[in-house]
């Protein structure tokens, strides 16, 4: 039974998912223990006042980081193994982690890295981003060569083939949701544009500087939807992503062609799990570890499926 492992990626309510695991996950304590110590705080710091700092990009990409690889850890230890990995922006991360390529802590600390160079741009060069919604690809194209004609717009993200999400200058992106079905998205930056061109080298020094192992699992990258079978494309891959579109809705076609049949949603899973229907309708089923108890129901609705018949977690590099 093939299963590939989704890990969100930031936008977002997650200071409940974080409570909820960190009192009931020794494995997931541990991971944002250590995410926490990176940003000169204690889990405890981070969780109060109901958890507002995780809304801060450079608290909430090592903290959601951890608490996805914790789970999967938990998941790991009941038996539950991906076929496949693959991670919506930030979640890419630990989705190369739970790949095996990287270790826990080094995908914590690229993601405390990725998250202080994205703020950082954000600060010098402001932006936003806004979701296109039921819109065909033609005219995302025109609502872009409007957008340009105010300032800079370019494509974030394709998401299912009706929803776009679009980067850039403000002013020019709400001339474009003047125009057309958008929604605003709460976000610190113009996120996977030229407003972050100056994190790339950076990141890809500090990524250059990882170790890598081998893939456990197969491994899908944001940059092209594709699934990458040599660690040495990781550093300009995950580098370039931060300025180039998520190739989404070709990941989950990527992972339909494998043949997987069963997405699990790593921590908080909402917007992975409509963008899932949205692409595949009834081709897959969905399940969540949002809670501990999504968790429980997920190891028991496996354990019935391994009495009938063996899991199938083998990988060969296509």
């Amino acid at each position: 039974m093939r299963t590939a492992f989704l890990f969100p990626g930031q936008g977002e309510e997650v200071a409940r998912v974080v409570s909820d695991w960190y009192g009931q996950s020794e494995k997931v304590r541990d991971l944002v223990d250590i995410s926490a110590s990176l940003l000169g705080r204690t889990a405890i710091e981070l969780l109060a006042k109901g958890g507002r700092r995780l809304s801060r990009t450079e608290v909430y990409q090592p903290v959601v980081t951890a608490v996805g690889l914790g789970i999967c850890r938990e998941l790991r230890s009941k038996g539950i193994r991906p076929f496949l990995t693959a991670g919506h922006s930030m979640g890419e991360l630990a989705a190369l982690s739970a790949s095996g390529c990287i270790s826990s802590e080094d995908a914590i600390r690229l993601a405390a890295k990725r998250g202080h160079l994205m703020l950082d741009a954000a600060t010098e060069n402001a932006g936003g981003m806004i979701a296109l919604v039921e819109a065909s690809q033609e005219s995302v194209k025109e609502a872009i060569a409007l957008g340009l004609r105010f300032g800079q717009v370019q494509l974030a993200a394709c998401n299912a083939p009706t929803e776009w999400v679009l980067t850039g200058d403000q002013s020019a992106l709400q001339i474009v949701a003047s125009k057309y079905r958008a929604v605003n998205l709460r976000v610190a930056g113009a996120w996977h544009g030229s407003h972050m061109r100056g994190t790339v080298e950076e990141f890809r020094r500090i990524l250059k500087d990882t170790k890598y192992m081998g893939f456990e699992n197969g491994f899908i990258c944001n940059r092209t939807g594709e699934q990458v079978n040599d660690s040495i494309q990781i550093p300009d891959l995950l580098a370039e992503q931060l300025i180039h579109p998520i190739q989404w809705a070709r990941t989950l076609d990527t992972i339909t062609r494998a043949g997987v049949a069963n997405l699990i949603t790593i921590g908080s899973g909402k917007v992975l799990r409509a963008l899932a229907r949205k692409n595949l309708g009834n081709q897959v089923r969905v399940h969540s570890t949002q809670a501990p108890d999504d968790f429980l129901r997920v190891v028991e609705v496996y354990s019935q499926w391994s009495e009938k018949k063996p899991a199938t977690s083998e990988w060969v590099p296509t």
